[in-house]
């Protein structure tokens, strides 16, 4: 009965089916940016090898403060993506506008671009940062919402490994990469097209709406601008936005690398992705009963590869160092060495899951990930972000045209209905289950679940 019984929640969790974000950092402090809690150089974790020793994991007081990894990931800059200062007007300190966004990353500066071609006047408030996280997407979804130009790689199927038995199953569904540099592209040159949109770099301190009904923001150093909505689009940050109280969330974390290597230096073929390879990188025994899974994630192409390990689900935060040393022990077993020389970049992905949702109504209207759009299963959110975008937009526009003195409590209902409170409670629950599914069950369920026709998940 075990099988039916998860099958039924797989359903629905995987129900909203936003694609996947296969990264996304974000860590504690004030936001526009957020501040760090440390202060170390980078090439302390990235750049170092693999860990000396890959069969036995490195006990605690080795491992690397994950915090480390979170810096190293947020302070990546990429000298194809143009400043944010270098594209966009200026917005003048103590300037007043029809809705200030606080957030550059895909959810934030897709909403400015929204409104903006709506004929709001907006100012887009955050630190001048590039993307710097790896996305992947069933390319069905970015066809339908427009954004298939910012696809880098297209495949044919993806396909998931549960045992080394059974060997690759195919989904039945084309995935994709998505271009950081293409994707940015594509939501500045938005930005940029309605003439509505203007920038200021910082980080905010504080918003807070007053009588009158506008609604300040501070950035650091003590500027202010006004609008008569604030949103915050800050990623997993939870300082300024209030949430309901309750369990905290579970977790997603996964270390990967891009290496230069030929298709000929590697087993996976080139047109299909690896969406998760559930064999482990240890021998399993019946003493690792307990022991959290992992999966591998491929992206493959002619020239090059994506390799990450990623764990799905837990209660507990899994070490970067240690999915380092499960990748790095896994793609030993396999034959494969990576030369250090080859490595194009290293990644850290971090994503909270579940947890509390924010307070509704209140004056300042959450989006993206601030708001709670990040599936508790899956992780999955850019292109519920992106998918909603238009429709927020809508009610917002008509709230502000209206005069109405809280257009974000219409925004607060859309995205958090009764229906939709119900729908992501249900699917916290099965990531609950999944984050306490020991790995041969963990195959069981994903290959009962894959062996579902795509409409029933998709």
């Amino acid at each position: 009965m075990i099988i039916s019984r998860l099958t039924i929640v797989a359903l629905l969790c995987a129900a909203a089916n936003p694609p996947p974000i296969r990264a996304g950092i974000r860590s504690g402090g004030k936001y526009g940016g957020l501040r760090r809690a440390i202060r170390r150089p980078m090439a302390a974790v990235g750049g170092a090898g693999p860990p000396s020793d890959l069969v036995q994991p490195l006990s605690p007081v080795d491992l690397t403060d994950d915090r480390e990894w979170i810096q190293f990931q947020q302070e990546k800059r990429f000298a194809d993506q143009p400043k944010l200062a270098d594209s966009l007007p200026l917005l003048p300190a103590g300037s007043t506008v029809d809705a200030v966004v606080v957030g550059v990353g895909p959810a934030g500066m897709a909403l400015a671009a929204e409104l903006g071609a709506r004929g709001l006047d907006v100012g887009l408030v955050g630190p001048d940062h590039p993307f710097t996280n790896n996305y992947g997407v069933w390319v069905d979804e970015f066809e339908r919402l427009g954004f298939a130009n910012c696809l880098v790689e297209e495949y044919v199927d993806s396909i998931v490994v549960t045992d080394e038995s059974t060997g690759p199953q195919n989904v039945g569904r084309r995935y994709g990469r998505v271009g950081r540099k293409e994707l940015r592209n594509e939501l500045l040159t938005k930005c940029q097209k309605t003439g509505k949109v203007s920038y200021y770099p910082g980080f905010v301190e504080r918003a807070e709406k007053q009588n009158g009904g506008l609604t300040f923001v501070e950035v650091n150093g003590g500027v202010q601008v006004w609008g008569k909505v604030v949103v915050m689009s800050t990623g997993h940050n939870r300082e300024i936005l209030e949430y309901e109280k309750g369990e905290p969330p579970l977790w997603q974390t996964a270390y990967g690398i891009e290496v230069d290597m030929d298709e000929t230096e590697h087993p996976w073929e080139v047109d299909k992705a690896v969406f998760m390879d559930l064999t482990q990188s240890d021998e399993e025994t019946g003493k690792d009963l307990h022991r959290v899974p992992s999966f591998l994630y491929v992206l493959p192409s002619k020239d090059k590869i994506f390799l990450e390990e990623t764990c799905l689900v837990s209660e507990v935060q899994m070490p970067f160092d240690e999915l380092k040393r499960r990748l790095y022990r896994r793609l030993e077993k396999m034959g494969i060495e990576i030369s250090q020389t080859k490595i194009i970049e290293e990644e850290a992905s971090w994503i909270p899951l579940g947890g509390t949702l924010p307070k509704i109504p209140q004056p300042v209207l959450g989006f993206g990930a601030a708001a709670g759009l990040v599936h508790p299963a899956s992780g999955y959110s850019i292109a519920n972000s992106l998918g909603l975008a238009g429709p927020v937009a809508d009610i917002l526009t008509e709230g502000i045209r209206n005069g109405d003195p809280d257009p974000a409590r219409r925004a607060w209902v859309y995205l958090w209905s009764q229906e939709n409170r119900r729908k992501m409670a249900f699917y916290t629950f099965g990531s609950a289950l999944i984050a306490k599914l020991p790995s041969s069950t963990l195959k069981e369920f994903m290959r009962a679940f894959y062996a579902l026709p795509p409409p029933l998940w998709a």
